[in-house]
């Protein structure tokens, strides 16, 4: 029988993995909307382009590079810059990081426990899970997760866990 109880604390470093695999995932919408901007924009110059509005084509490529130029700089800096700056100083803000956390499951619910108080959340209610590298992650909703450390719970643990989410109809995200 697989163990089912775990106990951590969460290190900053795990904190960031955990931080940055979210937001990488969830940049990926983000991503497309910005392409189809892109896309919209680009044939936006185009037609002006062919309407004279814009003089030669040259103009419009160079239009073209910068904005595309733009948008790679953008994303490259905050997925580089911005998301570890941030998740780091969020981490040294929270006041229960060096509190150990008990996490515990079986067939119905997953469990906290913590000096601060404790959760009960049954299986079905979790809305998807994500696995990387570093931790499993369990979403209540899209934009809130809870970050469990892998090398804490031990790898036929986290298949057991991820089953059980899988059964109860949690689905699995791409982290």
């Amino acid at each position: 029988m697989t163990e089912r109880t775990a106990r951590f604390k969460l290190s900053e470093q795990e904190f960031l993995a955990a931080a940055t695999a979210h937001y990488r995932a969830a940049m990926s919408n983000r991503t497309r909307w910005l392409i189809i901007f892109l896309i919209f924009t680009a044939v936006l110059l185009l037609q002006l382009w062919r309407e004279n509005s814009l003089g030669d084509g040259f103009l419009l490529f160079i239009c073209l590079v910068l904005i595309a130029g733009l948008a790679s700089m953008t994303i490259w800096l905050v997925d580089r810059w911005l998301i570890p700056w941030r998740m780091r100083r969020l981490y040294r803000q929270t006041k229960r990081r060096d509190e150990e956390v008990e996490v515990s499951w079986d067939e119905q619910a997953i469990h906290f426990h913590s000096s601060r108080g404790e959760s009960h959340t049954p299986l079905g209610d979790w809305h998807a899970w994500a696995r990387t590298d570093d931790s499993l992650l369990l979403y209540e909703n899209d934009a809130l997760y809870y970050a469990v450390p892998a090398k804490a719970v031990g790898e036929d643990a986290l298949n057991d866990l991820t089953a059980l989410l899988a059964a109860a109809g949690a689905k699995e995200k791409r982290a």
